[in-house]
């Protein structure tokens, strides 16, 4: 059976001992140059690798040789907090961030009020602008839109605003979980003049941010 290439791109191979941290980042560099020379050439490969070059050496000659005097080492700490340890601690935050907003999800009685206030700024938008359900909901999906709402998404909120989706639904779980401080059902309610001081919507609204 013949040898099947990893980066089929690049060329010859040859082995080599990598570091267990290292490796990964070096596998997705390797899967990076592949996919862009298979587009651009391989030209792009000694591109990329220029531009890391001088990108290293910019970052070398910032930081002052291993010395015992002082100014270096003051030097030595600021560039090791700017680069590393603002680096390390926004990682370390958007990995949280990430993580508790995978683990949101609301009650039942949080999705029954979600649920009705959406309803009840639904059919007060219908009496807002004079139109129909139709209507209402376009003025809706324009917001949507804007926020680049994925279709899926969007079929879901247009199934909670008629009031064909009940809170128990597995689809309003799926949609309950990408809340984060804000929601774009609501936002797009809130985009429209008209409903900007309706009660529920604002009581929805001020429970998201919360959430």
């Amino acid at each position: 059976m013949p040898f099947e290439k990893n980066y089929p791109e690049l060329g010859p191979t040859r082995r080599l001992r990598i570091p267990d941290q290292v490796a990964p980042h070096l596998e997705s560099v390797l899967e990076h140059l592949d996919r862009q020379t298979q587009r651009l050439g391989q030209n792009y490969i000694k591109a990329f690798f220029a531009q890391c070059t001088q990108i290293m050496r910019e970052l070398e000659a910032s930081c002052p040789s291993n010395t015992n005097n002082l100014s270096d080492k003051l030097n030595q700490e600021a560039i090791r907090q700017h680069f590393i340890d603002s680096y390390t601690s926004q990682t370390s935050r958007d990995s949280n961030k990430t993580l508790s907003s995978q683990e949101k999800v609301l009650t039942k009685d949080q999705a029954r009020l979600y649920c009705k206030s959406i309803r009840d700024s639904f059919e007060e938008l219908k009496l807002k602008s004079c139109t129909s359900s139709l209507g209402a909901w376009r003025l809706i999906e324009k917001g949507l839109a804007t926020r680049k709402v994925e279709l899926e998404v969007v079929d879901i909120f247009h199934e909670i605003s008629y009031g064909f989706l009940k809170p128990n639904d597995f689809e309003f779980e799926k949609i309950s979980k990408q809340f984060n401080d804000q929601c774009p059902l609501v936002e797009s309610f809130y985009d429209i003049e008209a409903m900007k001081k309706f009660p529920p919507l604002l009581r929805v609204r001020e429970f998201i941010s919360n959430f």
